[in-house]
């Protein structure tokens, strides 16, 4: 198994996100991420998504921007997974408005496991088969077996 499918589960996976702006997708994103895993406050995912993609943007291009932050508290990495229909102006350098979001949760203490969760959604996204598939489906088991295909 992948370390993508590894760190995610169904219930962090997202098919629709409403907001069009990015600090509206990120608050909203982070909302369904603590009801999923009610362990984790959307107030303080929402400060950490919001206070990274202050430092830059975290889009990657063609379609995709992987937000992601360090928690306090947590003991193990999460992935969680979300789709906007419309897309959100993440102020990509491909001028391509995001349209999947892949967001990744790790343990603050956790820095090594943390960059090897980002290398390895880099190294999926490659394969532009990879997100289109998740744009072409909203069925959580097709969008788990992408994830559990990808490269360790």
């Amino acid at each position: 198994m992948s370390i993508l499918a590894e760190a995610t589960s169904p219930d962090l996976l997202f098919p629709e996100l409403e907001s069009r702006d990015v600090k509206g997708a990120l608050e909203e994103l982070a909302g369904k991420v603590a009801r999923a895993l009610p362990e984790l406050s959307a107030e303080e995912l929402a400060r950490g998504f919001v206070a990274r993609e202050a430092l830059g943007s975290t889009a990657l291009g063609g379609g995709l921007a992987v937000p992601h932050c360090k928690v306090a508290g947590i003991d193990r990495a999460y992935l969680a997974v979300a789709v906007s229909p419309q897309g959100v102006d993440f102020g990509a350098t491909d001028g391509v408005p995001v349209r999947v979001l892949c967001a990744v949760l790790s343990p603050s203490d956790a820095p090594r496991l943390h960059l090897r969760l980002l290398a390895a959604i880099s190294r999926w996204a490659r394969r532009p088969e990879s997100v289109e598939a998740l744009l072409r489906s909203r069925d959580r088991t097709v969008w788990m077996s992408q994830l559990q295909e990808a490269q360790p």
